[in-house]
């Protein structure tokens, strides 16, 4: 019952951003910014999206390996994109990843079941490492071309906080606090867990070069991700330099993470609105520019949902 009033209230969170977005724009010229769009340059933005989740497949691919478990590449990208599917529809992206390790579970060796969940979340962890550490590197390069220094601070802040956290979670230390409150508690089967998934994690980090291929492959995707939200852009003539790009879409990213909504809905579109409206974007076109991209999002989870009918969440075992 509780979860159920919590979806009705993000869906109705959802409803009211966007009516109230709706409002502050001319509905007639929103529909004349949609129709001009450049279906070249959208389709180039799709194409790299579908090129930057192939690459993230392998990452993770990387990662199993380095716990030992060898799975065929063509498996991996059917999760993944299976994950892609069922995720869009779920109040946060973290669903995908709880799609992607429950999925995956089912052919990991018997016993390695939280391989599934700790590749994950190295993945994920990697991921926003690099995409702060990007925005970061960016903002204090570029420092006195700024004229709002807020931004840098917000992501300079964002990013010391996101490394503490990481380090406060694998720190062994902390493992061994939580591990007294269970036993506390008394539940074992969670302790069990926790420390099967804290190890499987460590465990991978020991292999340096991989975990170097697979920081360099991070990088890599998150600065194609600012590319796709560029050309995006620029099919909706948004003439806004890259750069800000670089600095806005990891804050942004981070935001639409939030539970608060249904599938990110109205909390993406509100922080589109929010941060481009400041470089002289109006408010139509920043929110066509989140239109834009909910309708890539839409049709990766169309691949994504073909291959679910033709296969299901569980994938049969290879043999």
């Amino acid at each position: 019952m509780k979860s159920k009033r919590n979806i009705i209230l993000k869906a109705t969170i959802s409803v009211c951003l966007i009516v109230f977005i709706l409002l502050k724009i001319d509905l007639k010229n929103l529909s004349q910014v949609l129709f001009s769009v450049k279906w070249f340059l959208f389709l180039l933005s799709f194409l790299l999206l579908l090129f930057q989740q192939v690459v993230i497949a392998y990452s993770w691919n990387l990662v199993l390996k380095a716990q030992g478990n060898h799975i065929s590449f063509d498996k991996i990208i059917q999760i993944h994109f299976i994950g892609n599917f069922l995720g869009t529809f779920l109040p946060s992206s973290i669903g995908m990843d709880v799609i992607r390790a429950y999925s995956l579970s089912k052919h990991v060796p018997k016993g390695k079941g939280v391989d599934a969940a700790s590749s994950m979340f190295i993945l994920r962890m990697i991921g926003f490492l690099m995409l702060f550490a990007l925005a970061l590197v960016i903002s204090l390069s570029m420092y006195d071309f700024f004229k709002d220094k807020s931004i840098i601070w917000t992501v300079g802040g964002m990013f010391l906080s996101f490394v503490l956290g990481i380090g406060i979670m694998v720190n062994s230390q902390t493992k061994k606090i939580i591990e007294k409150i269970l036993d506390i508690l008394r539940a074992k089967a969670i302790k069990d867990k926790l420390h099967r998934f804290y190890h499987a994690v460590m465990d991978a980090a020991v292999y340096r070069k991989v975990m170097f291929r697979i920081i360099m492959l991070s990088l890599f995707t998150q600065i194609i991700g600012i590319i796709i939200f560029y050309t995006a852009g620029l099919s909706l003539n948004i003439s806004v330099p890259i750069i800000y790009y670089f600095l806005y879409i990891p804050v942004i990213q981070v935001i639409i993470l939030l539970p608060i909504s249904i599938a990110g809905i109205g909390v993406r579109e509100g922080a589109f609105v929010y941060f481009f409206t400041q470089l002289g974007v109006s408010r139509t076109q920043a929110f066509s520019l989140s239109l834009v991209v909910f309708s890539l999002i839409l049709c990766l989870a169309f691949i994504g949902g073909i291959i679910y009918w033709c296969s299901g969440i569980l994938i049969p075992r290879e043999k």
